[in-house]
């Protein structure tokens, strides 16, 4: 299923929502939105970064050498097929 920008912009405030108030509230943000869309949007950067008061380079650079964050869904469903081949 395809979600609307909308949509994906509505999960992305509701994970912020519930979980900014964490300590060191980023990635446990960044793995909720992963965890939910199957990616970080290349668009959640700037709305994470306003929210935790950061720069777009430090979200960006988190989410670029996160190992388990992918920032798009065609890089997620690489590492699965890459994953898949190696448990052959």
């Amino acid at each position: 299923m395809v979600m609307s920008e909308r949509d994906v912009a509505a999960v992305v405030e509701r994970v912020i929502r519930e979980r900014r108030d964490q300590a060191g509230p980023l990635l446990p943000i960044l793995h909720g939105i992963q965890d939910e869309l199957g990616h970080v949007p290349r668009n959640a950067v700037p709305t994470i970064a306003e929210a935790l008061n950061l720069s777009r380079a430090e979200v960006h650079g988190v989410v670029r050498s996160g190992r388990r964050l992918s920032r798009s869904a065609s890089a997620l469903l690489d590492l699965i097929e890459k994953q898949g081949r190696s448990n052959l």
